[in-house]
């Protein structure tokens, strides 16, 4: 029985470890690029997007453990008039070193989750939304190390967390908003406290200021 278990672990740390040495770098310089590269990279594979401007297509997606990368929040840009990700079912998703702007208070949403788990997302900026990012029935996620302009209106916050969706960190950022609606805070409702929706055991270390 020992010898089965053994077995059994090996041949898991031998298909593991080809998967790793076999793992893909897509490195795109366009828009036609990046959406291939977000259809057909696999778990382990990182997307590298170039300094530019990418003007995206609606509801791209990602799938389970691709690193999404690009060449600095000041370098690369992404901008879409809808959800420009809609992401569902997916785990250990890393998104980081980029900027996402949307067309005005009409774009909810750049990034949409539903049902996903260990997603982080670091070292960005938003802005241009009427609301940034939202989570519904997820869990494990850390956003941090942001500045947010004008990336909520009304209701809707920068970051919203809904249903079950719980463990989450949201910290080492900054939100400013010029408009007349409330929106610098994790959740939603008029005050966009983190008490107006269930979000579990959610919590903001160092939030927004």
């Amino acid at each position: 029985m020992k010898q089965k278990i053994l077995f059994t672990i090996g041949i898991t740390l031998i298909l593991c470890s080809y998967r790793l040495a076999n793992a893909t770098t897509y490195n795109v310089t366009n828009v036609a690029g990046l959406s291939n590269a977000c259809s057909s990279a696999v778990s382990g594979d990182i997307i590298n997007i170039g300094a530019g401007t990418y003007a995206l297509p609606s509801n791209l997606s990602l799938n389970s453990g691709v690193s999404l990368i690009g060449a600095g929040r000041d370098n690369t840009l992404l901008t879409c008039a809808s959800t420009a990700f809609n992401i569902n079912n997916k785990s250990n998703i890393n998104i980081r070193d980029m900027a996402f702007q949307g067309s005005g208070t009409s774009t909810h949403n750049f990034f949409r989750f539903t049902s996903c788990s260990y997603i982080n997302i670091y070292n960005f900026r938003i802005s241009n939304m009427g609301a940034g990012m939202l989570f519904y029935t997820c869990n494990n996620i850390n956003i941090h190390d942001f500045i947010a302009t004008n990336a909520s209106s009304c209701t809707q916050a920068v970051f919203e967390f809904l249903e079950t969706t719980s463990n989450c960190n949201v910290y080492n950022g900054n939100a400013t908003n010029d408009n007349t609606y409330k929106g610098k805070f994790v959740g939603a409702g008029p005050d966009q406290s983190k008490t107006q929706v269930p979000l579990g055991h959610c919590q903001e270390r160092k939030l927004l200021t």
